[in-house]
C-alpha cells in the first residue's frame, strides 16, 4: 500500500502537477498560434488554459475520480497530481473569466472601429 502522505510520494505528486501545468500551458499556446495580436493572444491563452483544465477534469479524469473517492492508491496519486497543478481551482477560473470578458470587449471594440 502506498502512503500518500510520505515525503517521497508528495515529491512525485508535485513533479506530476508541474508536468501537468507545463503540458496544459503548451497546449493552450499551440491552440492560439493563429492569433496575431499579442494582447488578444495572451488573453486567449488564459481562457484556453481553463477550458483545457475543465475538459481534462471532467472527460479524462472522471473515471479515475471514482477510484480516488474509493481511495485506490494509483487513482489517488493521479488525481492529487492533477488537482495540484497551478491552473486548477477557483482563482485561475476567476482570472480566466475576467480575461474572457476583456477579450470579448476588445473584439467588439475592434470590430466597431473597423466598420
Amino acid at each position: 500500500m502506498i502512503n500518500l502522505d510520505s515525503q517521497e510520494v508528495l515529491h512525485w505528486i508535485n513533479v506530476y502537477a508541474f508536468t501537468f501545468s507545463i503540458l496544459i500551458l503548451s497546449l493552450a499556446i499551440n491552440c492560439t498560434f493563429f492569433i496575431k495580436d499579442k494582447v488578444n493572444r495572451i488573453l486567449s491563452i488564459i481562457v484556453f488554459v481553463t477550458i483545457i483544465c475543465f475538459l481534462l477534469n471532467y472527460n479524462i479524469f472522471g473515471l479515475s475520480r471514482l477510484g480516488y473517492e474509493q481511495q485506490y492508491p494509483l487513482e489517488s496519486f493521479i488525481n492529487l497530481g492533477f488537482e495540484k497543478n497551478i491552473f486548477f481551482g477557483i482563482v485561475p477560473f476567476s482570472i480566466s473569466l475576467i480575461a474572457l470578458i476583456i477579450l470579448i470587449a476588445r473584439l467588439i471594440y475592434k470590430r466597431k472601429n473597423n466598420i
